[in-house]
């Protein structure tokens, strides 16, 4: 059995309970605001886009990451998809606390900060380098 046997499968899966638990959390705004009576509208609109940026930006970097992978530029790179289940895991794990524990909004700025964006960045890097890579091979023919 092949390592990529192994790794394609677990990347794709990670990924996909990475935006599952982000659509679970924009779900669940309206919901947060009808059980918390004792904010203001204002203080409720404000908590409500800092979450809403947060969630579209992380969902926005998880679709890179699988527009990346999908489309075949990293998805033999073993230690890139390796990392990538690491971050995704870990990522699952503190959305899940985020979700049922009901940490801070600033705990979803931190998460997308260090596991969401450097890595939607590594994967836009790789898939240009993969890009220029292809197309200098193709001018040396």
């Amino acid at each position: 059995m092949n390592i990529h046997d192994l790794l394609l499968p677990s990347r794709f899966l990670m990924s996909l309970g990475h935006i599952i638990l982000l659509f679970m959390i924009a779900q669940t705004l309206v919901q947060d605001y009808q059980n918390n009576n004792d904010q203001s509208a204002s203080q409720f609109i404000l908590q409500h886009k800092s979450i809403g940026s947060a969630v579209g930006l992380s969902i926005v970097g998880i679709f890179v990451q699988l527009g990346s992978f999908l489309g075949g530029f990293t998805m033999f790179h073993s230690l890139l998809s390796f990392v990538h289940i690491i971050v995704d895991f870990i990522a699952v794990i503190l959305l899940s606390f985020y979700v049922t524990d009901n940490w801070p909004q600033n705990a979803l700025w931190w998460i997308f900060g260090t596991l969401n964006a450097p890595f939607a960045l590594l994967e836009m890097g790789s898939t240009i380098a993969q890009t220029v890579a292809i197309k200098k091979s193709k001018y040396k023919l």
